[in-house]
């Protein structure tokens, strides 16, 4: 039997953002011979219902918000309770393996809510080495700091590694797109939104000439203000484009705009499979 060299436990914050890359973190561990447990929210685990026969172990950790939550609350009111929760919770998954085969030998996280192990960080290094000047004060008692990144794409990596122990993990993406070592590894596994407008986005894009369409998307957090997205409508009006607008923000958008949008170049939508959309050949940029 193959024996196993270490056991990580994976803490990703519950947005799509953070959840997909360490999820593929996780799978390259796992394909170096690490054993892996990756922590979802109960909230997000019961949206997401994971496939049990990925190889990765899925163990849920509460957040506060385990019916989830209707009404608004900050962002560092979330974290509050994050911590407060989460570190509980997370306390009991780590003695729940202390008396088995694997006892959890290093913690890896993609927020700043805990205070050991290895954060993961989905910013850019730039971004990063801005953190550090202006935010956060605890970055050179980590073991490590994982970047979402690589060292020929970013100069900064070398700026921020005299600072602290940096490595570079990324691209995250499925092994199939990238270097294929991982034969299984062909998509994102844990999606948090609805992806009924999948085939209809790749049709739609499998229409327009190479290189001809400017895709636009801000993530599930980012919120715009009301002139940001009048000014971004105005700017892409002249192109073909895809542009990834959230419920929470169609409202912003400038009044009539979907309505007199060229169905034929311009596609407005809820959510996209960004994956399938950056390796479309279609997209310019």
């Amino acid at each position: 039997m193959e024996q196993k060299r270490g056991h990580v436990l994976a803490v990703p914050y519950p947005t799509q953002g953070h959840i997909t890359p360490i999820c593929q973190f996780c799978k390259r561990l796992i394909s170096k011979g690490l054993e892996t447990t990756l922590t979802l929210t109960t909230f997000v685990f019961n949206s997401i219902k994971p496939d049990p026969s990925s190889p990765i172990s899925i163990a849920t950790i509460s957040d506060g918000y385990d019916q989830g939550c209707e009404s608004p609350y900050t962002i560092h009111e979330y974290l509050q309770n994050f911590k407060t929760f989460g570190s509980r919770t997370i306390a009991d998954i780590i003695r729940k393996h202390q008396t088995s085969d694997n006892p959890i030998t290093c913690m890896v996280y993609a927020e700043p809510c805990f205070k050991s192990a290895a954060p993961f960080f989905t910013q850019s290094c730039a971004v990063n080495y801005v953190y550090y000047l202006s935010y956060f004060t605890n970055f050179e008692k980590a073991d490590f700091i994982l970047v979402y990144t690589f060292q020929e794409l970013e100069l900064h990596e070398k700026e921020l590694s005299k600072f602290c122990p940096v490595l570079t993990i990324g691209p995250t993406v499925p092994s199939m797109y990238l270097d294929k070592r991982i034969n299984s590894d062909t998509n994102y596994d844990l999606n948090l939104f609805d992806s009924k407008d999948a085939a209809y986005c790749t049709s739609w894009l499998n229409t327009r000439p190479q290189a001809s369409v400017v895709y636009v998307a801000f993530g599930s957090i980012a919120k715009l203000k009301n002139v940001q997205m009048e000014e971004l409508a105005s700017a892409v009006s002249n192109f073909s484009f895809m542009w990834v607008v959230r419920d929470s923000e169609e409202e912003k958008l400038p009044s009539g705009f979907l309505e007199t949008v060229d169905k034929d170049k311009i596609l407005v939508l809820k959510w996209s499979p960004q994956l399938e959309v950056l390796s479309n050949k279609a997209i310019g940029c």
